[in-house]
């Protein structure tokens, strides 16, 4: 009985500790305090089991924060991309069980790349292009997401609690933004307006108001002279129209991907689970998008692994193919899109003059690899093919 009072009192000091973050380590304390503006309440169970492991020395500072960021951009993904939260309860609840203590992070990640459907937890496609299309203004988290962006990978942390979005482009337009938009500016301004791209944040909404924006650049408390990253990027900008919010569209939403990361499992940890869970045999009619397209580049791939060397193996896994030479050369994985072909060799080891691979390392990912390229047409084979052999080539010379 006293073990059971023993316990109900540190989950409850703990509980309390992470809502207020008051915790006795810093770094967890700033990072609840991030978690706390999203205001889901259904993950604190799993977060307080997570905290009393740390505290019980059976994962380390590092595995923790990694953990609680996690939870963090599972859960910003998907109110982004719209997926209704009355899953996640259960979800947070089964993610506890289902974890090996044995590997904690790993089977963590790994767990958390096996939900699906509305359980998901959106990949770096769904959330970018989300994001650069999404109404962010009206957006519940719209000033969360602003001051992540800002705040991000800087020491120089801004205290933006007195600052209020602010529309780029103005939400009622006066002669001379009609003339810089064009003949089109009534669709331009109602696709545009309030898209992450044309949002930012000052503590002189009702200065800027209406302004053009060569105003808004150039006036005193301008967009040159703001202390914030968000504006300074603006300094450059000779004139603001469509193209414009798109660039910027663009550059904000691919930092996201390294604010709300992509869970990564190791390829070990990956390949073990792979090989052992249910005992379950795969073939590639268990894979969701083979397209008639998809499965001709598949099949393109295969034959010219094949042809290059006949001791390369291949093995079907849950959510990818995998071909092996001396170790895991690349792997295959079907995507809506297309197929996504991963490397097993750093974008510093390969020579990629079309500049076509992007680096996977500290990004995390399905399948194995350092590199990946994408592929949607026929005409990339051939990049592809001499990717591939470099990465043979290094492994020839192990």
């Amino acid at each position: 009985m006293e073990q059971v009072v023993k316990d109900f009192y540190d989950y409850s000091k703990i509980f309390a500790d992470l809502l207020s973050a008051v915790t006795p380590n810093q770094k967890v304390n700033a990072l609840m305090q991030e978690i706390n503006e999203l205001r889901v309440n259904v993950a604190y169970p799993f977060l307080v089991q997570t905290y009393h492991d740390f505290d019980n020395k059976v994962i380390n500072q590092e595995q923790l924060i990694t953990i609680y960021r996690l939870v963090e951009s599972y859960v910003f993904r998907r109110a982004v991309v719209g997926i209704p939260t009355n899953s996640l309860n259960k979800t947070f609840a089964t993610l506890n069980a289902k974890i090996d203590k044995a590997h904690y992070l790993d089977s963590f990640c790994y767990e958390l790349l096996q939900l699906d459907s509305y359980k998901r937890f959106p990949s770096d496609e769904e959330f970018e292009r989300e994001l650069k299309i999404k109404d962010i203004y009206n957006f519940q988290r719209s000033k969360y997401l602003l001051s992540k962006l800002e705040n991000f990978d800087t020491k120089e942390i801004i205290d933006l609690n007195k600052y209020s979005i602010e529309h780029i482009m103005p939400q009622t337009l006066n002669e001379k933004w009609k003339e810089i938009l064009g003949p089109d500016w009534k669709t331009i301004h109602s696709q545009y307006l309030n898209r992450l791209g044309n949002l930012t944040l000052t503590r002189y909404n009702s200065e800027l108001s209406n302004q053009e924006f060569e105003g808004k650049r150039k006036m005193k408390n301008g967009f040159i002279y703001s202390p914030i990253r968000l504006n300074r990027m603006l300094a450059e900008v000779e004139q603001w129209d469509s193209s414009a919010i798109d660039r910027r569209g663009n550059l904000l939403s691919r930092r996201t991907l390294n604010i709300w990361q992509y869970p990564s499992v190791s390829p070990d940890y990956c390949e073990q689970r792979e090989e052992t869970v249910d005992n379950v045999s795969y073939t590639i009619e268990d894979y969701e998008f083979r397209s008639k397209p998809n499965l001709e580049l598949f099949t393109s791939i295969q034959d010219y692994l094949i042809n290059l060397n006949a001791g390369i193996t291949v093995k079907y896994n849950k959510h990818y193919v995998v071909f092996r030479f001396r170790s895991n050369l690349t792997s295959v994985m079907f995507t809506k899109e297309g197929i996504s072909v991963n490397i097993n060799a750093s974008v510093d080891e390969l020579t990629d003059p079309k500049g076509l691979l992007r680096d996977l390392r500290g990004i995390g990912h399905w399948a194995t690899g350092e590199s990946e390229i994408k592929i949607f047409s026929p005409a990339q084979l051939d990049d592809v093919y001499q990717l591939i052999h470099q990465a043979y080539a290094i492994q020839m010379e192990i």
